[in-house]
């Protein structure tokens, strides 16, 4: 008899037995800090030591995703195990090829044929059953997520599709539905009189399912899961506890760069192994999307800023970086500069901004051609100005950094300005994929990327460092850069 044998709890999880020691060795295993656990006021006290498992000893439960690291500890220790016939039941009944899924797609009536990476994409989850899908800003997400929800919908599958924001659940359903000539049954969770039985693909999110009765998600038999590295942990394991007869589940995100390794375990274990679809390098080098440039420039401030600055009595870090962005979002030379700018680049124009007050400052400063958008703009109006500026040659978007993925879907875009400090390995890259996709006026784009420089005797300002660790990540993704210089 094996050492250890596991046996299936459901499509969640998998009940560990063996000896206490050999348990208490798996708990250790798969035990890592919290995120920000030094700041819990539990670990401060000394109730609590940082660190979580995966592994419920008292129930002997681990997710059924984390299988695969399981298999690998136990190998590596030497360790003789058995997994149940249910354990190593085949999730998929289906073993489709790359010309299946093309032809699908034709079935469907699919507004333009899939790109090779889509194909390949789609052909995974289908064969694979679940999976996570790592897909970057302008890989065609929602095409993808078309095709695996229309090929459920037409076996009479139903599809849960959980979001993580409301505002892009009926942008997502009018890509599905309208854009790409859905052949379900769409409903969302506003839909108040529909009853998801009635429907093939039905929409919400996290925050409005999470605590609905295990019997309202019996009514799926697909799990979709969108932007899943946003969900709250402790929301997605209630939603998952009630989803534990849903064998076929997909989770979508950019990249799990920035999330700690018990998130990354976490996601892997409810939704399966991370599958990549192609890297915004690989997207750039195949013509899929449009060719970037990068023209860096690095703003350089007058001494008596500098020295100001560096000199400054601040509290903590935090503080003495909030007071160097306040200073660069007020100045009004820097912010004319974005302007003059503006002016100066024929072609549509998107400008970044992180805070309100920064955007109205540049709004006012560009003038009446602006569109602005940021959080309190309604969905509706951001799809609208997006349709119109498509259709203009010589228009200026002023965005927030929160708003890109929400109804902002310019096609184009000539060229994309920063003026805000960003350092997220996610938000950088979906910043740029935002102004990458081709259109019959565009194949490349122009990204201005300002750095601003306030290094005083030798002290380098945060922000500067920000622009130079950009600046490395431009180069990862294969992207030519243009260094420029000004003195304002």
């Amino acid at each position: 008899m094996a050492l250890i044998n596991v046996y299936s709890v459901d499509e969640t999880f998998v009940r560990i037995e063996c000896d206490a020691p050999y348990l208490l060795e798996l708990k250790e295993h798969f035990s890592f800090y919290a995120k920000g656990y030094n700041f819990h006021p539990r670990f401060k006290m000394g109730l609590w030591n940082g660190r979580v498992s995966l592994l419920n000893v008292k129930e002997r439960t681990l997710y059924k995703g984390l299988l695969p690291d399981f298999a690998t500890w136990a190998d590596h220790n030497g360790y003789s195990y058995e997994l149940s016939d249910k354990v190593v039941a085949n999730l998929s009944d289906w073993n489709i090829t790359d010309e299946k899924v093309i032809e699908f797609y034709r079935k469907i009536q699919g507004p333009f044929a899939p790109h090779d990476q889509q194909v390949a994409a789609v052909k995974h989850c289908i064969n694979s059953g679940r999976s996570i899908i790592l897909a970057p800003t302008s890989s065609g997400k929602s095409y993808i997520i078309h095709g695996i929800t229309s090929f459920y919908g037409l076996q009479k599958k139903r599809t849960l599709v959980i979001i993580d924001r409301s505002q892009l659940i009926e942008q997502l359903r009018e890509n599905l539905r309208d854009e790409y000539n859905g052949p379900l049954r769409y409903a969302t969770v506003y839909d108040k009189k529909v009853d998801p039985r009635d429907v093939d693909v039905y929409f919400t999110t996290w925050q409005s399912c999470y605590e609905n009765p295990k019997k309202w998600f019996e009514n799926f038999d697909v799990l979709i899961g969108d932007e899943v590295h946003k969900f709250k942990a402790a929301s997605l394991k209630a939603i998952m506890d009630k989803c534990g007869h849903i064998a076929i589940r997909h989770g979508f995100t950019a990249t799990l760069d920035n999330d700690s390794q018990t998130d990354r375990l976490i996601l892997k274990g409810m939704f399966g192994t991370p599958y990549r679809v192609a890297t915004l390098k690989e997207l750039i080098e195949q013509g899929i999307v449009a060719r970037p440039t990068v023209y860096a420039i690095r703003l350089i401030h007058p001494d008596e800023d500098k020295k100001k600055l560096a000199n400054a009595k601040y509290k903590d870090g935090t503080e003495k970086y909030q007071k160097e962005i306040e200073f660069l979002e007020d100045n009004e030379v820097r912010n004319r500069f974005i302007s003059d700018l503006d002016k100066k680049l024929k072609g549509n124009t998107l400008i970044v901004f992180k805070h309100q007050e920064h955007g109205k400052k540049l709004v006012e400063l560009v003038g009446d051609r602006a569109f602005y958008v940021d959080g309190t703009v309604a969905l509706d109006t951001r799809i609208e100005y997006s349709k119109l500026i498509d259709q203009m040659h010589d228009a200026t978007a002023v965005v927030s950094t929160g708003t890109f993925s929400t109804g902002v879907n310019i096609k184009n875009i000539n060229q994309m300005i920063l003026g805000c400090d960003v350092q997220s390995k996610i938000t950088v890259p979906q910043i740029l994929g935002r102004g990458l996709r081709k259109s019959e006026r565009k194949d490349t784009l122009r990204f201005f990327d300002l750095g601003d420089d306030m290094v005083w005797q030798g002290r380098e300002n945060i922000s500067f460092k920000h622009f130079k660790e950009r600046l490395e990540m431009y180069a990862e993704l294969g992207v030519e850069i243009v260094l420029k210089t000004h003195r304002l």
